[in-house]
């Protein structure tokens, strides 16, 4: 894993995996573009999760008026389900502002509590949200560059079979119609709340196209190439989900196709 050298100006329909064969590719680059598309599935749908309910919430309240909400962690539930709980922090004690659970992209059920006091996170989601405090403390550190954007949307996954936490620092897209694949970063926490590795997803700021569903004679695909790995990384796969146009890239010797396109996801 690469030790991040970077920086950052500091600011707050079920998808199947779709990829053609890699003609070439090892099964060591195979087995890890698998690894890629698992792991974008579950950051893609945290992310729609974070989205939806944060329309929720702001559809109820001025956050503005609320300096002590610092932000949100989320839970995995049972069948596809998350739960995404917004927390503030007074007189250091962590507690949850507001609970909204999701279900794919709608919000189920959730809302704001009308005595946070009475609901501190639990132990498993106060790690989490010292975890992603961590972390954006190294990032702002380390002055991360965000890319096409000025703010960051963020992903805090549970304890990994190592005990770290791993906590995603994503570029929010801003622009219509492009999303950026550059600015994209991930820090791991240990049990001691200490950062001890971190990587960028991408070597520069770079943004792709989206093509919404009514254009008519889109383009083939969009093409880049990458050099940081071997073989796509999840965040390759993650961006792919939002484009509705194929993304290929060249990586380790090898043209990957990833298609998340409706289209080609029915054909399979």
């Amino acid at each position: 894993m690469k030790r991040l050298a970077l920086v950052f100006a500091a600011a707050m329909l079920p998808i199947a995996p779709a990829a053609l064969a890699q003609d070439g590719a090892t099964p060591e680059q195979l087995a890890a573009n698998n690894a890629a598309k698992s792991m974008s599935e579950r950051l893609y749908w945290l992310d729609q999760a974070a989205l939806n309910a944060s329309a929720a919430l702001t559809a109820s309240v001025n956050l503005a008026e609320h300096p002590d909400v610092r932000g949100y962690v989320t839970e995995e539930l049972d069948e596809g389900k998350i739960a995404v709980i917004y927390y503030a922090v007074t007189d250091d004690r962590y507690l949850a502002f507001a609970r909204y659970e999701v279900e794919k992209s709608t919000v189920i059920s959730g809302a704001i509590h009308d005595n946070p006091s009475d609901h501190p996170l639990s132990e498993a989601l106060l790690r989490m949200a010292k975890a992603r405090d961590a972390a954006l403390a190294q990032g702002a550190k380390e002055s991360l560059q965000l890319c096409m954007t000025t703010g960051a949307n963020f992903i805090t996954l549970p304890p990994d079979s190592d005990d770290r936490i791993a906590v995603y620092i994503l570029s929010a897209p801003t622009t219509p119609g492009r999303y950026p694949i550059g600015g994209h970063y991930m820090f791991e926490v240990n049990g001691e709340n200490t950062v001890v590795a971190g990587r960028a997803f991408a070597d520069r700021c770079l943004d792709v196209p989206v093509i919404h569903a009514s254009v008519t004679n889109p383009p083939d695909n969009y093409t880049m190439s990458h050099t940081s790995d071997p073989q796509p990384n999840a965040l390759h796969h993650f961006v792919a989900r939002q484009m509705n146009l194929p993304l290929v890239v060249s990586a380790g010797d090898v043209s990957w196709t990833l298609d998340y396109r409706e289209s080609n996801i029915a054909a399979e």
